[in-house]
């Protein structure tokens, strides 16, 4: 009986010891496999891809976004640069039944009949002044320039002839500008001048360094900036293109602003998408709507 109870405990002692160690192998098998944890970094620590900066095509920057949805309809301005050379170019964007902005280069043949023409179809005209480019001279915005290298009356007398020579101006957008528009001291003068008039500013973003919406912010002037060239490129399916991501930008932030020029492709390409982005629920409206 005695010997019975001895083999009894020892077996038990056995299977004691397999389970330990069965046990112990399991721990140190999981131990070995378990994936490897990183702790999680705190806020501005998150490595993220970032894309590269935006290039500059011809005085300008490609597209500006906002991450921040708005619930509001979205709405589009159209800008339409570079009028006042050319006596019949500008007509077939007055024949499009959308409130295009009219953006009109001071001094020049057309000018004047332009601004008047397009007032009369109830168009929004803008003053497309031109200000100093990185470059100057070599690259030359025409007639009508504001430098840096001029007085605070010197840019003043300029900016009230430009005024004058695009009668019923609601506002201003840069023809060019990369040099000026990164200037605090003329942009002072300028925005100040436009606040006596009662006028707003479309910074066409010609630069990364434009110091244009602070300043504008500080001194109560109402302020826009473009998000989206629409024909650096003179391709239907390029235009077509663009216009998409404004529209994307606009359903984004809210509202947008797309600059585009006096190319029968690009009044083709706008007579052909306004209406479809208008059954989307697009709004197209004077740049006076949005500017704050």
């Amino acid at each position: 009986m005695r010997g019975s109870r001895s083999y009894f405990f020892l077996v038990l002692l056995v299977i004691l010891a397999a389970m330990v160690w069965l046990l112990q192998e399991v721990e140190r098998r999981h131990h070995h496999f378990r994936p490897k944890l990183t702790m999680p970094q705190g806020p501005g620590k998150e490595e993220k891809a970032s894309p590269p900066p935006p290039s500059l095509p011809a005085e300008g920057l490609q597209e500006s976004r906002n991450p921040n949805p708005s619930p509001k309809s979205p709405q589009i301005v159209i800008i339409i640069d570079d009028l006042g050379y050319n006596e019949q170019n500008y007509r077939s964007f007055l024949e499009i039944g959308y409130p295009l902005t009219f953006a009109i280069l001071p001094a020049l043949p057309y000018s004047e009949k332009i601004a008047k023409e397009a007032r009369a179809k109830n168009r929004e005209v803008l003053l497309h002044l031109p200000l100093e480019p990185q470059d100057y001279p070599a690259k030359n915005p025409g007639r009508g320039v504001l430098l840096d290298s001029m007085s605070e009356e010197e840019l003043r007398k300029v900016l009230t002839q430009d005024l004058e020579s695009v009668p019923g101006a609601a506002g201003v957008n840069n023809h060019m500008g990369s040099r000026l528009t990164g200037e605090t001291r003329p942009m002072i003068t300028l925005l100040s001048e436009l606040k006596r008039r009662n006028l707003y500013f479309v910074d066409s973003l010609t630069t990364h360094g434009t110091v244009v919406t602070p300043l504008a912010r500080k001194l109560g002037v109402k302020v826009g900036a473009r998000d989206v060239f629409l024909d650096n490129y003179r391709d239907k399916a390029y235009i077509e293109g663009q216009l998409n991501s404004l529209v994307k930008v606009a359903r984004n932030k809210g509202e947008a602003i797309g600059v585009g020029h006096p190319y029968p492709i690009t009044a083709s390409v706008l007579k052909d998408r306004l209406p479809q982005f208008e059954k989307e629920g697009i709004r197209v409206v004077s740049a006076s709507r949005i500017v704050r």
